[in-house]
């Protein structure tokens, strides 16, 4: 490109129109630019080199964009993130366009700096540019997900724009087969309460990973509430066969048959259920629904069931209240009213999301 500019000038320098010769116009390779020198060696990534070539080249001409955006990108590589969002920052004051790739290297150097707020904000309105870029998405979402991590107490809003992100991702990304990315956004819609459009995305989850039971419970609990009779036992089917074990689905069969007035039939079930020791609530669950099977003149059984519920788990509300209710109707008013007291301080844990300690067992 610039041997036209050499012709020109070896022949006015030797004086007229003459044949240059082939060593004059080899020559003319050594004419070069800041530029130039700057795109081979950020595509080498020489960046000890690229950092002095584009110092020098905005000391000369400082107004030109290009050579603060070089000089930012040698700054990053070689660890200096700090001063790369500064020379970034000028190079982006000086570019009389919008300008991507500046805007990604200012992100990328929030990242290096773990300022994630900042990195949000520039991925964000790169984000607008390229609504479905799924390499935009996806750096956005990581930043989101380390705001999260380190700021605990101000998760609700960056939640619901994590929530955004992963609709985008899933819808428009090329993430469609992701059952970890849809595993995360069903429980974050979960966590919001969206539980109608959580079902969809766990449904997404077991459609990738059907295996997945703790999704697979989800669905079946949230089935029980809001699903009609046949998407129900379709559901229930699904976790018999991957676990015929699974005491959540032999509460939920107990229940039913208590309803409909089959004792033997619910007996049985809550006896399965007290048996799988990885689901503590759940077995407490299944000795409380056999103290209310029990009930009537054998109330000392009943009261035994429903000790042992709270004693496997703390946190079962309805086994604190029903002891208590037992020992009023025996007259120990005192051992009951402590029951009650326990059991209003346990239902509050309980309601605040807090973990009930064992600790409340002790000095009943």
């Amino acid at each position: 490109m610039y041997k036209p500019l050499f012709n020109i000038l070896f022949s006015l320098l030797i004086g007229g129109s003459v044949v240059i010769p082939t060593w004059a116009e080899d020559l003319s390779g050594i004419i070069t630019t800041p530029a130039h020198t700057a795109t081979e060696q950020a595509a080498k990534g020489d960046w000890v080199g690229l950092e002095v070539t584009a110092k020098e080249w905005k000391e000369t001409d400082g107004a030109n964009w290009e050579s603060w955006y070089y000089y930012g990108w040698a700054q990053l590589n070689l660890g200096k993130a700090e001063q790369a969002v500064k020379t970034l920052s000028t190079a982006l004051r000086l570019s009389s366009r919008k300008n991507d790739k500046l805007l990604l290297l200012i992100a990328d150097s929030y990242v290096a700096l773990s300022d994630w707020g900042q990195a949000e904000i520039a991925y964000r309105k790169l984000s607008i540019q390229y609504p479905n870029n799924s390499e935009i998405l996806n750096k956005l979402r990581n930043v989101i997900e380390q705001y999260i991590a380190t700021n605990p107490t101000n998760r609700l809003e960056a939640e619901t724009n994590l929530i955004d992100i992963l609709k985008k991702q899933l819808t428009f990304g090329g993430f469609i087969n992701n059952g970890e990315l849809w595993g995360r956004y069903a429980d974050l819609l979960t966590a919001h309460q969206k539980n109608t459009e959580a079902r969809k995305a766990y449904a997404n989850v077991l459609r990738l990973h059907p295996d997945h039971l703790k999704k697979l419970e989800w669905v079946f609990l949230h089935d029980l509430e809001h699903a009609e009779a046949p998407v129900l036992e379709k559901t229930l089917a699904h976790l018999e066969k991957l676990d015929p074990q699974n005491p959540i689905m032999h509460i939920y069969l107990a229940e039913q048959a208590q309803e409909e007035g089959n004792k033997r039939r619910a007996r049985e079930y809550y006896d399965i259920a007290t048996k799988n020791q990885h689901y503590p609530y759940q077995q407490a669950q299944a000795y409380g629904g056999l103290g209310d099977l029990t009930g009537g003149s054998a109330k000392i059984k009943a009261l035994e069931y429903y000790q042992k519920a709270i004693n496997i788990d703390p946190s079962y509300v309805r086994g604190w209240q029903q002891v208590a209710v037992i020992l009023r109707a025996q007259g120990q008013t005192r051992l009951a009213q402590r029951y009650f007291t326990r059991m209003r301080r346990v239902e509050k844990m309980v309601s605040q999301g807090k973990v009930v300690p064992r600790s409340v067992l002790v000095d009943i």
